[in-house]
C-alpha cells in the first residue's frame, strides 16, 4: 500500500528531525487523516525530493518528522499544456488527467471559439478550483511535484509566455495526416503547412529537459487567426496530427500530452 503523500513548504534532510512546513490546507488534510505520531507518510519537498518519514510529533500546532529514506525521484518531461478552456467537467477532467500523465504547467486561456467566458473574480475563482484539481490527481498518482496551474489568460499574455519555450506543438484538427512525416511524402512533392507532422517527428532531437508546450482548442477549435499568432512566435512551432479521427478536447489533450510524454521519455520510455 502506498504511503499517505503531502507536500511540505520546507527541505528535509536524511535523519535530520524536523518540523514540518505546511500550508493550512495540508496541515488541515493531516488532520483530517488522523495521522499520528508513528506513523510513516510520504512527505515531498519544493526542491523536488519526496521522503518516507515517521511522524514523532503530531499535535494541533504542527508536527515533527524524522526522514526514514529518500523515495524515488520523480522524472518527467519539462511539457506545457497550454489548453482552450473547455465547458464545465470537461476542463475538470483536462487538469487532472494531465496532472496525473506528468505535465510541468498548465496554462488554461480563452479562446475566440471558447463557450466559456471568464472575467473579473470568476477568473481567479477558476485558477483556485483548477488547482485544487490538480493537488488532487498528484496526490493519486503518486508524483512528486505539484505543477503550476495559471489563472486564465488571453491569448496575448500565451505568446508573451511562449516566447521563451523550446518547442511549440498544435495539433490542429483542420491539418490532415496525409504525408505527416515529410519522409512520407511522394518523391518531388512538398508537405504543406496545413498537412501536420506526427509528434514523433515534430519532437525529434528533444529531450526531457527541453521547455515544450502542446497548445490544445476548446470545443469548437482555433480560428485560423489564432493559428497564425502561434506561428509567429521565434520559438519553432509545429503544427502536428493526431491522427485522421476527430477527438473531442479533453481527449486530444491527454492523447497530445501521453504522446510527447513517451517519446521525452515518460510512460515507460525510459531512454
Amino acid at each position: 500500500m502506498s504511503l499517505p503523500r503531502f507536500f511540505s513548504t520546507s527541505a528535509l534532510a536524511a535523519d535530520e528531525p524536523a518540523q514540518l512546513g505546511l500550508s493550512d490546507a495540508e496541515h488541515h488534510h493531516m488532520r483530517v487523516r488522523r495521522i499520528g505520531a508513528g506513523e510513516h507518510v510520504a512527505i515531498c519537498c519544493p526542491d523536488g525530493t519526496c521522503w518516507e518519514v515517521e511522524v514523532t510529533v503530531a499535535e494541533d500546532e504542527g508536527f515533527e518528522v524524522l526522514p526514514v529514506r529518500e523515495l524515488a525521484a520523480e522524472r518527467t518531461a519539462n511539457l506545457t499544456l497550454v489548453q482552450g478552456i473547455s465547458k464545465g467537467e470537461r476542463m475538470d477532467l483536462t487538469v487532472r488527467q494531465a496532472c496525473e500523465l506528468g505535465v510541468a504547467r498548465i496554462i488554461p486561456f480563452m479562446c475566440e471559439r471558447s463557450i466559456v467566458r471568464l472575467s473579473g473574480k470568476d477568473i481567479a475563482k477558476k485558477g483556485d478550483r483548477w488547482r485544487r484539481v490538480a493537488e488532487s490527481a498528484v496526490k493519486q498518482s503518486g508524483r512528486s511535484i505539484m505543477p503550476r496551474i495559471d489563472d486564465p489568460a488571453k491569448i496575448d499574455r500565451v505568446l508573451d509566455e511562449l516566447r521563451e519555450y523550446g518547442r511549440v506543438l498544435i495539433p490542429w484538427e483542420e491539418t490532415s495526416d496525409q504525408w505527416a512525416d515529410d519522409a512520407d511524402a511522394p518523391q518531388g512533392a512538398q508537405a504543406s503547412s496545413v498537412h501536420g507532422r506526427s509528434i514523433r517527428a515534430a519532437l525529434e532531437g528533444a529531450t526531457s529537459q527541453d521547455r515544450i508546450a502542446v497548445v490544445i482548442g476548446p470545443e469548437g477549435g482555433f480560428s485560423t487567426h489564432e493559428i497564425e499568432a502561434f506561428e509567429q512566435l521565434s520559438c519553432p512551432v509545429e503544427i502536428v496530427t493526431l491522427g485522421s479521427l476527430i477527438l473531442r478536447t479533453e481527449t486530444a489533450a491527454v492523447v497530445a500530452c501521453a504522446l510527447c510524454s513517451f517519446e521525452l521519455g515518460g510512460l515507460g520510455n525510459e531512454h
